[in-house]
């Protein structure tokens, strides 16, 4: 006869004869024995281990503070024994472990993924696997005791199941929240095996008082699954200092010193050095902040809906002394609650209003497997005028859904050696590029599938663009490039007919690399 072990944590000298009423109503299989075991430690596992090793095919392990049990409960949990790879059994299953260490439930669209247990309910835990339990983490806490051993059975390549939820299978007293003391130990012990790899990439050229608060927002994270890429091109040695002194006591940063190649070579360098095992990436300007938050609450979404692109949230302008800055259009939210937005309609209001609202590199966290071979490079990779940013969001939304998160997770910096506002080159390829996604979204019938939509656009572009053109004619042409101004021109009489016609042509601009239209 198969034997099997119910085993019950409690304190000395302590009662549980309401658990072996319970226990009176549960149908046995004649083929097996079962033994009830009270143990008592200073703490949950090591009680646990004591009796982990003894021989019985099965073992379960049951709270004190449980009154009642479905009389079917354990011939169950033997049905679902039945697939081999299954190595426990509880009464309730979560199927998602959350960046701040508390499990919960989704329902994925892919039933597979919705039958991926990764912890269940510490009411009531079946196993017949042997595997010792973790010591010396969560004392007499019996939620994450559970849940390590539920990873740990997971780590061991097994897989769990649980009842079906519509039965009240056990009542019980509800634990008491866990300590952060107890949290905190589950993280360190878990995250790197549980959370996916995010790589912040920090490219930096020659301000080192501004980069150090940047790289600090970085390594205080509460996600601590990270690395951080620095590429480095200063010419001076100032910023090397300061990293060299972060290595010595974070050994997820990866420093790469160039000096003298170009900003784009810079960049790039950071995305060279991404290791193969990252799963997100999160560009950091030099001068920008991150909120400590902000990688967890972003890969909470990530995890919680596959079937996102990308990830994003409201940025706040700051000055040079980090104090707030009044919002502009580019900034301010565009839902009024943290959500997902499809990604066709992501992308409509986008260019519904020709402003990138998506944020710029600091903002937005990216699936990498997404990007292929290239993170920047354009939308559609032939584009002459390039805003880079923008231009890869689009492409990412090719691809899934967004999530826009209401509340600052980013501080976007305002100071005097990153303004525009003078820069009438940079206007004017600005105008160019959106001229450029239009044109390719419009006669690709891509975001901007009818005329209405079509025509909100080009009054957003129009009206952009009359500003830069105004602005340049009172500017001396040395001031910008006087071949790419006169193709903003003739942009210009390109948009404003199509915006004429009942039912607009496509687009017929030059503004590829490949002197093509699109």
């Amino acid at each position: 006869m198969e034997k099997i072990f119910i085993i019950v944590y409690k304190e000395e000298n302590e009662t549980i004869d309401h658990l072996y009423d319970a226990l009176q109503n549960v149908v046995i299989p004649e083929e097996y024995d079962v033994e009830l075991l009270e143990v008592s430690n200073k703490s949950v596992a090591a009680a646990y281990n004591e009796i982990v090793l003894m021989d019985s095919k099965y073992k379960i392990y049951i709270d004190k503070s449980v009154s009642f049990l479905q009389e079917n409960i354990i011939l169950e949990c033997l049905k679902l024994f039945e697939k081999e790879s299954v190595a426990a059994v509880g009464v309730k299953g979560d199927n998602l472990i959350l960046t701040d260490g508390t499990s919960t439930r989704v329902d994925f669209k892919d039933p597979e993924r919705n039958m991926d247990i990764v912890s269940v309910d510490y009411g009531f835990f079946m196993t017949r696997q042997n595997i010792l339990w973790k010591e010396g983490l969560f004392k007499k806490d019996l939620r994450y005791t559970i849940m390590s051993q539920c990873l740990e059975y997971r780590k061991g390549g097994f897989s769990l199941a649980a009842l079906d939820n519509a039965t009240e299978w056990i009542i019980k007293e509800e634990q008491k929240e866990s300590k952060r003391e107890i949290i905190d130990n589950f993280l360190r012990e878990y995250s790197n095996t549980i959370f996916p790899l995010v790589s912040i990439c920090i490219p930096t050229h020659e301000r080192p008082d501004f980069f150090k608060e940047a790289l600090d927002s970085a390594v205080s994270q509460t996600y601590s699954n990270i690395e951080i890429i620095i590429s480095d091109n200063s010419e001076d040695d100032r910023t090397e200092k300061i990293i060299r002194k972060y290595q010595e006591k974070y050994s997820n940063i990866k420093y790469l010193r160039n000096p003298g190649v170009s900003a784009g070579i810079n960049w790039n360098i950071c995305w060279d050095n991404i290791s193969k095992e990252s799963e997100y990436v999160n560009f950091l300007m030099d001068d920008d902040l991150f909120n400590k938050d902000k990688i967890a609450v972003m890969v909470n979404y990530f995890l919680a809906f596959p079937q996102l692109s990308l990830v994003t949230s409201y940025r706040q302008l700051i000055d040079k002394n980090k104090n707030p800055l009044p919002d502009r259009e580019c900034n301010k939210p565009v839902i009024n609650n943290s959500g997902i937005i499809d990604r066709k309609n992501a992308g409509k209001l986008f260019f519904a209003n020709c402003i990138n609202w998506i944020g710029e590199p600091t903002t937005v966290l990216v699936k990498r497997e997404l990007l292929g071979d290239r993170i920047w490079g354009g939308w559609y990779g032939k584009e002459k005028y390039l805003i880079d940013d923008y231009m890869l969001w689009l492409r990412l939304l090719e691809m899934g859904d967004m999530a826009y998160i209401t509340y600052p997770l980013s501080y976007y910096r305002q100071h005097e050696s990153n303004s525009s506002v003078n820069n009438y080159n940079m206007h004017i390829t600005g105008c160019l590029a959106m001229a450029s996604v239009i044109q390719y979204a419009w006669n690709n019938k891509i975001f901007i599938e009818d005329s209405i939509e079509l025509k909100r656009a080009l009054i957003a572009w129009l009206q952009m663009s009359m500003i830069i053109i105004n602005a340049c004619f009172l500017r001396d042409t040395k001031d910008f490039s006087k071949e790419d101004f006169n193709v903003l021109l003739e942009t210009f009489r390109e948009m404003s007919i199509r915006f004429t016609e009942e039912n607009p042509e496509k687009i017929q601009i030059d503004l590829t690399n490949e002197s093509s239209v699109n």
